[in-house]
């Protein structure tokens, strides 16, 4: 699903087992930001799931694919996780 984080330029969300994208939602986006992502299997307890543990190598590259300045940017796997959600951190620069 969708995440919601308000104007956080750092945050954290997840891409649904058996979805290849997010949008995530947040002002903190600029035409010219540069957003970082990290999957980080760490963040069950914060982001209330399991999360998953399956190979970039079966789930191929995470990387962002839109942006609307103001509003939000989407990230994006090649193939969805197959059981549990891929929790990622984010870090938007600028």
């Amino acid at each position: 699903g969708d995440a919601a984080c308000a104007a956080a330029p750092a945050g954290a969300f997840v891409i649904d087992a058996a979805d290849t994208n997010t949008v995530v939602s947040t002002t903190a986006v600029t035409a010219n930001s540069q957003i970082f992502l990290q999957e980080d299997s760490s963040l069950g307890t914060r982001l209330s799931v399991t999360c998953n543990t399956q190979s970039s190598l079966v789930l191929g590259a995470l990387r962002v694919t839109a942006r609307t300045a103001g509003t939000s940017f989407t990230a994006t796997l090649e193939a969805g996780p197959t059981t549990d959600p891929m929790c990622v951190n984010y870090w938007i620069v600028n």
